[in-house]
């Protein structure tokens, strides 16, 4: 009898609340780790859009970095938009209980209270976002979210049925 062996894929899911401790440190959701995590698992912590902070693990982070490779470095807005972020990314190991710390400039950048408010870490499936209550109050009010989700692939699998649409000829 053959084994198979299965790796568990990091899917970021679900919503946790919690807020910032005197160290800026704050709780990775159990959701979020793997039971296979160990002190070499990185994770990266990446300004977004304003006030948005997203977690990557390494495997979609590759992916993120790649999407920069066609980009045109040479127009200067996008290269300071680039150096910015890449200048804000920080990458952490989180502790055996999941905790890890935000630099003060990511915690800047996200506008998050420092003062015991709660903030927010959702799961967005392939990243995680950390915001406010706030803006997590607001993005969940709005329904289209969802129908954008499912607008967006739709498109994408019609465009791949296309992709691979073959006729064959019939035979004579």
């Amino acid at each position: 009898m053959s084994e198979v062996s299965q790796t568990k894929r990091r899917v970021f899911t679900g919503v946790s609340y919690c807020s910032l401790d005197a160290q800026r440190r704050i709780l990775m959701p159990r959701e979020w780790r793997l039971d296979t995590d160990n002190s070499n698992t990185m994770f990266y912590i990446v300004p977004s859009s304003p006030n948005i902070i997203k977690v990557y693990d390494q495997l979609h982070y590759d992916k993120f970095i790649e999407s920069f490779d066609h980009i045109d470095e040479y127009d200067e807005d996008m290269a300071d938009a680039m150096m910015m972020a890449g200048s804000l990314v920080s990458p952490v190991t989180p502790a055996k209980q999941g905790r890890f710390t935000l630099t003060q400039a990511l915690i800047e950048h996200g506008q998050l209270p420092t003062d015991g408010s709660k903030i927010v870490l959702v799961g967005a499936i392939t990243y995680g976002r950390i915001i406010t209550l706030d803006t997590w109050t607001k993005c969940k009010g709005n329904p289209m979210n969802l129908r954008k989700i499912d607008e967006t692939l739709s498109a994408m699998k019609k465009a791949q049925n296309q992709k691979y649409n073959v006729t064959i000829a019939p035979q004579q």
